[in-house]
């Protein structure tokens, strides 16, 4: 699905790619939805693994972001897409 006046999927707008390993916490159903028909063997993980390549954090404080950041900073795949976390980041 695309939305405005882009032809590109919101997974193709954050960049993710098949076969990458996406990371959620708190993400709405719609987008979740969306992001998951963009991308073909997109591993959306609803909890925290090693390894991950991406992640998209939906919170409301400022202290449950900086929890989730440093655990996230501890198991970010090295190849992974750092910049992809900081797009969705929201408080």
């Amino acid at each position: 699905m695309t939305a405005g006046y882009s032809k590109r999927s919101l997974a193709q707008k954050l960049g993710l790619k098949p076969g990458m390993s996406c990371w959620w916490h708190n993400m709405p159903q719609t987008v979740f939805d969306e992001i998951a028909a963009g991308v073909d063997d997109l591993v959306l993980l609803p909890t925290l693994e090693n390894g991950v390549n991406t992640a998209h954090i939906f919170v409301t404080g400022r202290s449950e972001l900086a929890d989730l950041l440093n655990k996230l900073r501890r198991t970010l795949n090295a190849a992974g897409s750092q910049g992809n976390c900081k797009k969705l980041i929201r408080i």
